[in-house]
């Protein structure tokens, strides 16, 4: 998915190939696609089960576990990533399912009250 959606051509021209603006632009992308992913999940994760009194919270355990086991398979297969980027992607994992159980919630809230 990244080699389709990043400008990796107009970045290149515009800031150098391999360049530090560069590689903060790609991973900041990444890092947001990532974070949209996990709200997805969380959504979702919230509407397969039954209603809770705290959805986001649920959500927020659930795609962080996920993201956690995510981390760990990278980590056994040889990643080079650092851990500040395995707990960075943890840590957006939990906020990610925290966003998508508040929007599933709130998308409920809106349904029964219509």
């Amino acid at each position: 998915m990244y080699r389709h959606t990043i400008p990796y051509a107009y970045l290149h021209a515009r800031f150098g190939a391999k360049s530090p603006t560069e590689i903060v632009i790609v991973m900041a992308l990444r890092k947001f696609y990532s974070l949209v992913a996990f709200a997805l999940a969380g959504f979702v994760a919230d509407r397969a089960l039954p209603a809770h009194r705290r959805p986001a919270l649920r959500s927020a355990v659930i795609v962080g576990a996920f993201s956690f086991c995510i981390e760990v398979a990278q980590y056994l297969t040889g990643s080079t990533e650092s851990i500040y980027i395995h707990v960075m992607d943890v840590t957006l994992g939990v906020i990610g399912g925290w966003i998508g159980g508040t929007v599933s919630r709130r998308t409920r809230r809106a349904r029964e009250g219509a």
